[in-house]
């Protein structure tokens, strides 16, 4: 055995030869990884020379057959090293589980040996199906492992993708399955999720063609105080998130700011985009008056919009037409609008139907309507007479009035960039950005967001555990973009209301 014992791997650590022992009789001829690595080396036995790992080395001495390299015919006729061999290896695999890293134990679960022989015994089938408790109180006591330990907010558990995750684990029965570590989360997944969620939100783009949208664009600085400039296309279907731009070193002055409302213009068309918001800083008004230079029937000043919007939308109100502001307004957009004078004279003679009542918004129906539904309803049931103004008022209003949306995400933009994890690169922030607020965006529109035990489940999701947590200013900014969210809120307090009372 003399020949067992030379090898030319040099000082080792003592840990390292306990726990790959093999390592001792076979002499090292060129050296590539780790322990565990790639290297060339001599059987200490045979004399033949191979390559490869470990692994190798283990199948090559104890003889394991269809590991890529052959078993060593000196081992395999003497019977004293095979044995002496097998037994080295089996203690070292014993080091190895014993210098495994504890977990804490779990809790004791209440199905106990006992119980399972009485089943087994007695047959019963719903019994053999109670088998499946213990294996569920340690599921259970897993997961709540996982957010005592995260601390993971108690929200998190009415998530539809947690419960469908385990769901379908447990429905598919994956024999060995491990859940994607650190590094696939990070990159491949997400880069396959954002392709997937940029499929999903196809819909919501093709209604821009019909709807239109406003380019919503707010500045901010990140937790290493880079600043960011968030721009997200808003519409009767919601606030999609589009890019975050990373402006570090950038002289962030009229042109610039112009050029990345320019650049998203074009992205999503032109000829979709109603009116860019921004807030009322010197360089964005400046930015604006660029932007409306180069798209004549795109607006940047909010309230002209808004105030058209106002016009069209209360429908029951004072005769429009009698508003000296409004009027003024008006005649501002359709000359933005409407550049030919004959199809001006058109939209204009079509206005004065509608502000006055006259021909079909004369009718009882329509005139009882104005009071019973929504305006783009309204404009949908009873806009068909005046289809240039039926197709202006239902792109505007389908506009937001305010940039809410991109200060909201800026609370996304937080929760994920945060002080603790100040060191992710700006794309792979914009990228989780993007997945976190248009899943959000995709879900609000499924009937699992409205009802059931997942109701509500991504609102302030990230900040609080209940919606006990939550103060008026939320419901109050919650109510700006999601009014049926709010309606939910409340009917919900009041159905509390009414059980309290019946009990």
């Amino acid at each position: 055995m003399s020949s067992s014992t030379s090898s030319s791997m040099g000082s080792t650590n003592l840990e390292e030869d306990d726990l790959f022992p093999l390592w001792k009789h076979v002499t090292l001829t060129l050296k590539k990884g780790g322990r565990e690595g790639n290297a060339k080396w001599k059987c200490n036995y045979c004399n033949m020379d191979f390559q490869g790992s470990y692994v190798r080395v283990k199948a090559h001495l104890l003889l394991i057959k269809n590991e890529g390299i052959r078993v060593c015919f000196v081992v395999s006729s003497k019977v004293d090293i095979l044995s002496e061999l097998r037994k080295t290896h089996e203690q070292a695999e014993n080091r190895k589980k014993l210098s495994k890293t504890k977990i804490v134990p779990l809790p004791p679960s209440p199905f106990n040996t006992s119980t399972r022989s009485i089943i087994e015994s007695t047959g019963d089938f719903r019994l053999q199906k109670a088998m499946n408790i213990g294996a569920r109180e340690t599921l259970n006591s897993m997961i709540a492992r996982m957010f005592y330990s995260a601390g993971l907010p108690f929200h998190l558990a009415r998530n539809p993708y947690f419960v469908d995750a385990f769901r379908y684990v447990a429905e598919s029965n994956i024999a060995g399955y491990v859940p994607p570590g650190y590094n696939l989360l990070r990159t491949t997944l997400l880069q396959k999720e954002k392709a997937n969620i940029e499929r999903l939100l196809d819909p919501i783009k093709k209604s821009w063609n019909e709807k239109g949208l406003s380019i919503c664009a707010d500045g901010w600085s990140d937790a290493q105080r880079r600043p960011l400039i968030n721009l997200m296309g808003a519409s009767d279907g919601g606030a999609l998130f589009i890019r975050a731009v990373n402006c570090e070193g950038e002289y962030k002055d009229k042109t610039f700011i112009a050029k990345l409302l320019g650049e998203v213009i074009h992205e999503v068309g032109h000829e979709k985009v109603v009116q860019v918001i921004t807030d009322n800083a010197a360089t964005c008004v400046a930015a604006g008056s660029i932007i409306e230079g180069i798209f004549p029937k795109i607006f940047w000043t909010p309230c002209v919009v808004h105030t058209l919007n106002l016009a069209l939308k209360n429908i029951c109100a004072a005769p429009p037409h009698m508003d000296e502001e409004i009027s003024a307004m008006r005649i501002k957009c359709f000359k933005k609008y409407f550049p030919n004078q004959d199809e001006r004279r058109l939209v204009n003679t079509e206005y004065a139907k509608f502000s006055g009542c006259l021909e079909h918004f004369g009718d009882a129906d329509s005139l009882i309507d104005r009071s019973a539904m929504e305006p783009i309803v309204w404009w949908l049931a009873h806009g068909a007479s005046t289809p240039m103004l039926q197709s202006l008022a239902l792109k505007l209003l389908s506009q937001p009035c305010s940039s809410s949306c991109c200060e909201r995400n800026w609370s996304t933009y937080s929760f994920i960039h945060s002080m603790r994890r100040n060191k992710m690169t700006p794309q792979r922030c914009e990228d989780l950005v993007f997945v976190h607020s248009n899943i959000h965006l995709l879900s609000s529109r499924t009937p699992l967001y409205t009802k059931g035990d997942t109701k509500l489940w991504a609102i302030s999701g990230d900040a609080f555990d209940s919606m006990e947590g939550v103060g008026i200013l939320e419901v109050a900014n919650l109510s700006l973009d999601e009014p049926e969210m709010e309606a939910i809120l409340f009917n919900d307090e009041e159905n509390d209301d009414l059980e309290n009372q019946e009990l």
